[in-house]
């Protein structure tokens, strides 16, 4: 017999400070537990909740008329295994019509990892009052800042961002808890300046999503962001997501939802919420190229996994040192990394770029560090000793990519691309 989650009724509950709308949820459990050991698929409740503070108006715009937001967030997970979701709460018509005839049979298809699933659930065309607010899903990344400059240009006033809305949903930890708490606040302290500093409303969502879900952000946190801002349908009646890849990379893969935001973000809006995958149409070099000439960024571009150290190691800073250096612009960042340190690690980060860079189409974003090396002449060979170059080679010949795309077969010297660090 097929197991199923059973998704109840939205519920608000208070505290002094914050409001939350609430749902009981009953799924077959797997968070951190392997396949064969004892208990895992058996039945557990978990009540998942977003929650907001009071001065935003929670107790107006959290949604408990609608299940939207905790269907798509279990679809991940239902897919993953193959379990039906049955709902007690009616969802938006057009939410489960997206969901039944574009997304869940093309994921399906596509991926062999994802299973197709059914959804019981009664179904509801009517229209939430609404606020009509725009919001911008904001983490002060490459691609979070682009968007913010390009629809804070645009003259179609209604659709300017009037929330940048930081999301507690997985995104500052993959298990949780007391760790992805600390890492939220820190975050949210840097966010509040920025805000504060340029005069935006800065609106924290916090759930506790990644307690339930089993997998790693990568995989679904466009499911989980998009369910945030559903549970604030009565607020949004437009929410943007960054998109993180361009259009000619689109692709429906397990290992990045990302890929196919097109189809995803189009599939999870309602009656109420229009999403739109924002900056789309540039590429990853445009939008670096414009952020580096957005000043706010200087003090406020935060693309770090852990705790934003200037020396930090972790692959989005060391990316974002290499687009930065590759546009010509990292010097304007001394505030946020530790440009001796750059240099004095250059040739290991570059090991990890090429790497990525050859994996091609699955690691665009490393392929479009290389073409911007390449236009600027830089060999980057000497910086590796014989055993990395050699493995490189070897690993070069069933490479992805074409002969222009790879820097390290330009014979310049590699000491002028030093001197430019």
């Amino acid at each position: 017999m097929k197991q199923k989650i059973f998704i109840g009724k939205p519920y608000l509950s208070h505290t002094l400070t914050h409001v939350s709308v609430n749902c009981k949820i009953c799924l077959p459990w797997t968070k951190n537990m392997e396949p064969d050991e004892p208990g895992y698929g058996a039945e557990r409740e978990f009540i998942l909740h977003y929650t907001v503070p009071k001065k935003f108006g929670g107790d107006k715009y959290l949604v408990s008329e609608r299940a939207d937001a905790f269907v798509v967030a279990a679809l991940p997970q239902a897919m993953l295994h193959g379990y039906d979701i049955v709902c007690e709460a009616p969802i938006s018509e057009r939410l489960y019509f997206q969901l039944t005839t574009m997304q869940i049979p093309a994921v399906e298809n596509y991926m062999k990892e994802w299973r197709s699933v059914g959804i019981e659930a009664s179904v509801s065309h009517e229209r939430l009052e609404s606020a009509g607010a725009a919001g911008l899903a904001f983490t002060a990344g490459i691609d979070a800042f682009y968007s913010l400059k390009l629809l804070t240009e645009t003259k179609a006033e209604r659709y300017r961002p009037d929330y940048l809305v930081f999301l507690k949903v997985g995104s500052t930890g993959s298990k949780g808890g007391k760790e992805e708490e600390r890492l939220f606040q820190l975050r949210m302290k840097r966010l509040k300046k920025f805000a504060a500093q340029y005069g935006y409303q800065l609106l924290p969502v916090t759930s506790n999503l990644i307690e339930m879900l089993d997998e790693k952000n990568v995989i679904n946190h466009t499911y989980r962001s998009a369910s945030a801002a559903l549970a604030l349908q009565k607020l949004f009646s437009v929410f943007y997501y960054s998109s993180g890849l361009e259009l000619t990379d689109f692709a429906i893969r397990h290992d990045s939802c990302g890929a196919y935001d097109l189809l995803t973000l189009q599939s999870l809006s309602t009656e109420n919420t229009q999403f739109y995958s924002a900056g789309l149409a540039s590429s990853r070099y445009e939008k670096v190229k414009a952020v580096s000439e957005y000043e706010p960024t200087y003090e406020y571009l935060d693309t770090c996994l852990k705790d934003r150290e200037p020396d930090c190691g972790c692959e989005k800073c060391i990316r974002t040192r290499m687009e930065l250096y590759a546009a010509g612009a990292l010097e304007k960042y001394h505030k946020i990394y530790d440009l001796n340190y750059f240099r004095d690690t250059f040739g290991e980060q570059m090991d990890l770029i090429e790497r990525k860079a050859m994996k091609g189409r699955k690691k665009p974003m490393y392929r479009e560090i290389y073409r911007s090396f390449r236009q600027k002449g830089l060999s980057l060979e000497e910086y590796h000793p014989p055993e990395v170059r050699k493995a490189l080679e070897e690993e070069n010949r069933g490479r992805e990519l074409g002969p222009d795309d790879l820097p390290w077969q330009n014979n310049r010297a590699a000491d002028a691309a030093k001197q430019q660090i």
